[in-house]
């Protein structure tokens, strides 16, 4: 990685990495440290007791996580670069989709959105805990939200700028090879990308609890359809992040496959009318070539166009899940009817 691509990443990325530069602590480790047992602790320290209120505890787990999964998050664009550059055909046309992409994914357009989701998270905490903290504790509760709400808004741009790119990348010439053991043209891999990325953002529902909460503190009516509408929000959010990209793939896997079958069947029968009206004469010979290419037929015919497996179906069902377990958890705790 040149200077120049370091200086360019995410600042939470950099802050990272220099960390770990500087102290060999592992990167999971700095996330979770700093970024969320710290802040907790400093809270609790203010607060002269440990906060057990589990809005904030998941919220402080998240934003312990939060650095880390983004770090992740990062490593898996950039290894998926490696794996797709024998896929394209046309090398300049993908770099210049790819440096879109890297460009926007690692931009300050997050920001955009981040700042004012912050801001106004911000407010909505301060009314929302201002009877359960003094002062000092409350300043930090809220900027602890104002940097974990910029945080989240990597997330959602970053998933954005992903759907984006899946759909470029499947409107570009590709190597599909309708034998390969994927079963998927070789492009199974851009499915398990498309949902890992999804997995990692749906780690996000851990701050569906402390929305509830802030519901609740608020007085706010309807407080059980208002936690529902959030967590439906959420969760068609991160169903869009591998839906759209695996829906993508469907249709670049069921056109490249009927082009595939199509030249082939052309070209058996460039072969076989002339043998018929020879049949009396054929030998063995003619015949092996033409039985070699149905059978070549037959195996293109079992390449799919759904890019599932169990693994990934496994993936698909966690994310599904989370949010589920989590609403179902917090409401019985927080007493929710």
């Amino acid at each position: 990685m040149t200077n120049k691509e370091k200086h360019t990443q995410i600042w939470i990325l950099r802050i990272m990495r220099y960390i770990h530069k500087r102290t060999r602590i592992p990167p999971f480790l700095i996330s979770t440290v700093i970024f969320g047992l710290f802040p907790y602790l400093i809270l609790s320290f203010l607060h002269h007791e440990l906060v057990y209120d589990i809005g904030l505890i998941c919220f402080y787990l998240w934003m312990g996580l939060a650095p880390y999964l983004i770090l992740r998050a990062a490593n898996l664009v950039e290894s998926f670069h490696t794996q797709l550059l024998p896929l394209v055909q046309h090398k300049e046309e993908f770099e210049v989709v790819y440096s879109h992409f890297i460009t926007s994914f690692h931009s300050k357009q997050h920001f955009i959105i981040g700042v004012p989701l912050a801001l106004v998270t911000a407010i909505i905490g301060y009314y929302s805990f201002r009877s359960s903290f003094g002062v000092l504790p409350l300043s930090i509760l809220l900027m602890c939200a104002f940097i974990l709400f910029i945080l989240t808004s990597i997330g959602f741009s970053g998933i954005s700028h992903s759907i984006i790119f899946i759909r470029r990348l499947c409107n570009l010439s590709l190597y599909i090879n309708p034998l390969h053991h994927d079963k998927f043209g070789g492009m199974k891999f851009i499915a398990s990308y498309s949902v890992r990325i999804a997995l990692l953002f749906s780690s996000g529902c851990l701050l569906l609890p402390v929305a509830f909460e802030t519901f609740k503190l608020l007085a706010m009516p309807q407080v059980y359809y208002m936690s529902v509408a959030v967590t439906i929000f959420f969760t068609l959010f991160v169903v869009a992040a591998f839906v759209i990209p695996l829906y993508c793939l469907h249709i670049k896997a069921r056109y490249e496959k009927s082009k595939i079958l199509s030249a082939g069947e052309r070209g058996i029968i460039d072969e076989v009318f002339p043998l018929y009206r020879e049949k009396e004469k054929l030998n063995p010979n003619q015949i092996y070539p033409l039985f070699i290419l149905y059978m070549i037929e037959e195996k293109i015919e079992e390449m799919t166009t759904i890019p599932i497996d169990a693994k990934l179906l496994v993936e698909i069902g966690i994310i599904l899940l989370e949010p589920i377990i989590i609403i179902k958890g917090i409401f019985e705790l927080m007493g929710v009817v």
